[in-house]
């Protein structure tokens, strides 16, 4: 790619489509929001969202939305953030890192099915926050909810509790 960059006051975005050729200029509100959006586009179709990692564990976030997530529990200071969808660890790992570092809160993972060889690494890692205390509880929760059209739903059958002091793993029954 050999696109060169685009300065100056009166730079101007031009957008060709199906419903016609739109001109704004590149440095306002209007330009940054097409830039936005096109920039979110891209990065679903070419998957953006599944190349970062956070301290070696893959993390299926945007990079800008992990540095807001970062600056977010930062200024918040929770004692307690709760994660629907583990998938790879890596959000659990960045939320209890950050919270490591605060020193206190804890992170409860909640996920209907988390892949072996996932739970394995993420209790496996060698951070502080994970390797001495990841471990998951199978559910004993015997029925599914139902849901607002009336269908079972699953029920959440491990649950992922990361404390930063003391370092502890336990099922939320």
């Amino acid at each position: 790619m050999n696109a060169r960059p685009v300065t100056g006051p009166d730079a101007k975005l031009t957008l060709a489509g199906a419903d016609g050729t739109q001109t704004v200029d590149l440095y306002s509100e209007e330009g940054l929001a097409l830039v936005s959006d096109l920039w979110l586009k891209l990065s679903a179709e070419y998957k953006i969202m599944y190349e970062p990692t956070w301290l070696g564990r893959p993390i299926i976030q945007l990079p800008h939305d992990i540095v807001q997530m970062q600056e977010l529990i930062w200024r918040v200071k929770p004692d307690l953030i709760i994660e629907t969808g583990v998938a790879h660890g890596g959000s659990l790992i960045l939320s209890a890192s950050i919270l490591e570092l605060l020193g206190k809160g804890r992170v409860l993972g909640v996920d209907i099915d988390i892949r072996a060889h996932n739970r394995v690494a993420i209790e496996a890692h060698p951070s502080p926050i994970a390797s001495t205390c990841c471990r998951a509880a199978r559910s004993t929760r015997r029925s599914s909810p139902t849901s607002r059209r009336g269908r079972q739903t699953p029920a959440p059958s491990w649950w992922y509790s990361i404390r930063t002091t003391p370092r502890i793993m336990w099922p939320l029954n």
